[in-house]
């Protein structure tokens, strides 16, 4: 099954999004985005899906075992990890988007009784389990703020931007961790 996304964009952009399901539980999931001359830079591209908050549990072979972005991962280790999703919200003063996982080979987020979904990739990922949506982070100022939980987020990008501040905060994402949206991407 194969879909197009309109991307609500100046000037049209589509995604299109394919999904092979196999008799044994596997899905094959394909996405791809054939870039815009217009477009600049997009903070990622990958998709995001939210599951029961019963699946609490992550591990994940890629770098750890804290959160790593492009740009902020020479301080972790590649191996395998494990923790709980709620560990994966940074206490940051103001709650906003974290828990990104560099250089992924395979996650999987699962109940306590070890059901749940295993994520394999060809190429290096980048992946977050969270218990809120970027929509609820964004809008909270305080942690206290945050709604109960109801969810596991799965976020899985083929790449992510970096942070920058490299030098200082508000310093630009040096250009080899930017992602440019005027390129084909899958």
């Amino acid at each position: 099954i194969t879909y197009t996304y309109d991307l609500s964009t100046r000037p049209k952009a589509f995604c299109n999004v394919s999904y092979t399901v196999f008799g044994d539980g596997e899905i094959k999931v394909k996405m791809t985005y054939d870039g815009k001359s217009d477009f600049s830079n997009m903070p990622a591209f990958g998709m995001t899906w939210k599951v029961p908050a019963d699946y609490e549990n992550l591990e994940w072979y890629g770098n750890g075992p804290w959160e790593t972005y492009g740009d902020r991962k020479h301080g972790a280790r590649l191996g395998i990890f494990s923790n709980k999703v709620k560990d994966n919200v940074a206490a940051y003063v103001i709650p906003q988007e974290c828990g990104n996982k560099t250089d992924v080979r395979w996650a999987k987020v699962t109940d306590n009784q070890g059901f749940g979904l295993e994520i394999v990739a060809k190429e290096n990922i980048e992946l977050s389990a969270l218990p809120y949506t970027s929509h609820e982070l964004e809008n909270a100022y305080h942690h206290y703020e945050l709604p109960p939980v109801h969810h596991t987020v799965i976020t899985v990008n083929k790449k992510q931007m970096g942070v920058g501040g490299d030098d200082s905060w508000g310093a630009p994402v040096l250009p080899e961790y930017l992602l440019p949206g005027n390129q084909p991407i899958e």
